[in-house]
């Protein structure tokens, strides 16, 4: 996962901030090759209540802004049925780990 401990950290920060404490935040495309350059940073949302195109676009906006990396996020609706990109998604997609505090 090319995502180092200060890109996850403020991943994980501005989509609960957000979206809330319960969305849970996965990393596909790209970035989970480790061999691989560039890329833009694709998240795939699962929250427990639906998140408006504005929510959706303020995030991304706000996460391009601190990562200075492109950002496209999918929002996965819990309920209602799942295009084929989707479900790509749903099958590539892995979690981004939190970062550990360090406790002193």
């Amino acid at each position: 996962m090319r995502l180092n401990a200060e890109q996850r950290q403020t991943i994980h920060r501005l989509t609960r901030e957000q979206l809330g404490e319960r969305v849970r935040v996965q990393l596909f495309g790209s970035r989970l090759n480790d061999a691989a350059y560039g890329g833009d940073v694709d998240l795939l949302l699962r929250a427990e209540t639906p998140v408006s195109l504005a929510q959706k676009a303020d995030l991304g906006w706000q996460l391009e802004l601190e990562l200075g990396l492109p950002v496209d996020i999918l929002v996965i609706d819990q309920q209602g049925p799942r295009t084929a990109f989707e479900q790509l998604a749903l099958a590539r997609a892995r979690d981004i780990p939190p970062v550990q505090e360090d406790v002193r």
